[in-house]
């Protein structure tokens, strides 16, 4: 199996942190637009009963570095951010 690389454009590699986070109507959280489209996203978020602080730290500590760089990477994330 080819080693698969995730370049995430919404995180900043330096600071390890998301840059924005989308929020749709409802006030649902998500990492980017890609996971917003996706009916299969596992963690739910809504600014209704939980801090954007709260979410931020969970959001990053599902999402990040260790997870992209795993043999199994979130699907959406190897579909729409794999580099070769």
């Amino acid at each position: 199996m080819t080693e698969q690389k995730i370049f995430c454009k919404f995180y900043n590699y330096e600071k390890k942190k998301f840059r924005e986070l989308e929020i749709d109507c409802q006030l649902n959280v998500y990492p980017c637009c890609y996971i917003f489209q996706d009916k299969k996203y596992p963690l739910k978020h809504n600014l209704l009963n939980t801090s954007i602080k709260e979410i931020n730290h969970e959001i990053e500590n599902y999402f990040n570095e260790d997870m992209w760089n795993s043999k199994e990477p979130y699907h959406m994330c190897q579909k729409k951010c794999r580099i070769y």
